[in-house]
């Protein structure tokens, strides 16, 4: 049985820290009031009221509409629009799948990367290619679509099945909450004109179903 090992799924890492600051206001307001008596004094706080016999001023704060409290790693996922995908349709299979559902901040594979974390699989064996991933170790997620050159489908589709079957139920990797959700919505599926595709995602049977008209 080929092993797939933890550290292949996780060998580049790239550690997001996401941190917020918040911003503290503080208000306040002091009014004294005329007296008769030369010695009276008095101190007094208010939220949101002044009174006074002179001039008025009133500041208001609106939050910015634009802005994203969530910092970018909501549950709204990551803008990946910017990846260079391949003008091709393993391209386009891809981006559809990054754009179906809420994913996080995706890299693409490239001839060096690829058979790190596919053992015995090269992109030199593929006629079109474009493989996606995320490198946050705390994240299992691939968007993966493939087109074998002719003579090397076996080849591709035994690399790929075997990372896929890791994937799914090799009981030597442990994964994170979120990873094992990733892991159990994972599909893999072949086209019929001959692409070889495979989402690791929590909803990848949702998010496979979006690529059936991407031509």
């Amino acid at each position: 049985m080929k092993k797939f090992t933890s550290a292949a799924l996780a060998a580049i890492v790239l550690a997001m820290t996401l941190t917020g600051c918040g911003d503290t206001k503080n208000v306040s307001n002091n009014s004294s009031n005329n007296s008769s008596t030369a010695n009276e004094s008095t101190s007094t706080t208010s939220t949101e009221s002044n009174e006074s016999t002179g001039d008025e001023s009133t500041t208001e704060s609106t939050p910015d509409e634009n802005s994203d409290p969530e910092g970018g790693n909501g549950e709204e996922g990551a803008d990946n629009s910017n990846l260079e995908y391949p003008d091709n349709k393993a391209g386009r299979m891809v981006k559809s799948m990054l754009t179906a559902d809420a994913w996080s901040f995706m890299m693409l594979m490239d001839a060096e990367t690829a058979p790190v974390l596919i053992p015995d699989f090269s992109i030199d064996d593929c006629e079109e290619y474009c493989l996606a991933y995320c490198g946050m170790s705390a994240q299992l997620q691939y968007a993966i679509a493939v087109k074998p050159k002719a003579g090397s489908e076996k080849k591709v589709e035994d690399a790929l099945a075997t990372f896929y079957d890791n994937v799914k139920n090799n009981p030597d990797l442990a994964f994170y909450p979120m990873q094992q959700a990733a892991a159990e919505g994972a599909v893999m599926d072949t086209t019929d004109d001959g692409y070889i595709c495979i989402i690791v995602h929590e909803n990848g049977q949702t998010i496979g179903d979006t690529i059936d008209n991407v031509q």
